[in-house]
């Protein structure tokens, strides 16, 4: 199989110097080695985001509800 583009996913030193772990203030992204993932608020990415999911798997309601939760810094 011939391999086309560059793209692949980070690896943990590019995570820490790209985003955040655990309590950086951000956007969540996702979840690492039990570390959760962050956009940064002061990163200089834009803060585009998108969701994908089927009908019904309840997209709107867990990214406008758990957002929030997770930007609180305790």
């Amino acid at each position: 199989m011939e391999h086309i583009g560059t793209a692949d996913w980070l690896n943990d030193n590019e995570i820490d110097g790209i985003l955040g772990r655990n309590n950086v203030p951000g956007i969540i992204l996702g979840k690492r080695n039990n570390d959760i993932i962050k956009l940064p608020f002061d990163s200089f990415f834009n803060k585009n985001i998108s969701v994908f999911g089927s009908s019904g798997s309840m997209k709107t309601i867990r990214f406008s509800y758990y957002q929030p939760i997770g930007t609180i810094k305790i």
